[in-house]
Order: structure tokens, then sequence, then C-alpha cells
């Protein structure tokens, strides 16, 4: 008897697949968001926790996350401001 393409193990992989990822897919045909802006969010929290590496307080941690995420530039030792 020959066996249904719905019965092979690729298509029980498959739809097992998009019930564990069901509230995923949902949510994403309801709000359109891509996963990249995600990353990107996650990419730039972990360049700020390696350079803040040594810092011993959360509140440099944060400065130095609002500098990279923010784009800002580095600060220069030879340049001052005056207020």
């Amino acid at each position: 008897m020959a066996q249904s393409v719905l019965d092979s193990k690729p298509s029980k992989e498959f739809v097992k697949s998009g019930e564990e990822h069901r509230d995923g897919i949902i949510s994403w045909h309801a709000s359109r968001i891509r996963n990249g802006l995600l990353e990107r969010n996650q990419f730039a929290h972990q360049a700020a926790k390696a350079r803040a590496r040594g810092y011993r307080s959360k509140r440099k941690m944060i400065a130095i996350t609002y500098l990279i995420a923010g784009k800002l530039p580095t600060p220069s030792a030879f340049v001052t401001h005056t207020m």
C-alpha cells in the first residue's frame, strides 16, 4: 500500500513545528513586527555588556547601553566642553 505524503516523517515534523510555534506565528500575523528589530536590540545590549565589563554599578552599565543604542560619539580625552 502506498504511503500518503501527509504520513511521511518530514510532513509530521513540519506539522509538529507549526504546532509548537503557533502562538508566535499568530502574533506575527497580527503585528507584522519582524524579529530583526529584536535582534538589533539584543546585539546592542550584548555590546554594552562587553564594553562595561569591569564596571560594578548598574548605573554605569545603563549609561553605556544608552551610548551604544543611541549611537552617540565616544567622548575624546582631548576635547573639553564648557557650559
